[in-house]
């Protein structure tokens, strides 16, 4: 009876090694996705062209379903916001900035 409780406490300890392993992997990817998310809206600062080749890359990563309903939607929003509000950005050399 003692070795038989000794051998579940052993596969507890390792089933709690393997889901904190688990965890942080876990963990890890939610990050680099936040990030990657992050970096493609921030590039929807940047130039027209930018904006346009970072919106298309983010519509064929929904396409593919890596994107959510959701991310896509929040990277749609900042795409719009950004492109509406460069429209009225001209100094009065007539230069866009």
């Amino acid at each position: 009876m003692k070795k038989k409780i000794d051998k579940q406490e052993d596969e507890i300890d390792d089933l709690k090694e393997k889901n904190f392993k688990l965890q942080s992997t876990i963990t890890f990817f939610e990050n680099l996705f936040d990030r990657l998310v992050k970096f493609i809206k921030d590039k929807m600062f940047g130039k027209e062209k930018e904006r346009e080749d970072y919106w298309n890359f983010s519509k064929d990563l929904y396409t593919h379903n890596i994107f959510s309903d959701k991310t896509i939607e929040s990277i749609q929003d900042d795409y719009i916001w950004n492109k509406e509000n460069d429209k009225g950005k001209e100094k009065d050399d007539g230069l866009s900035l």
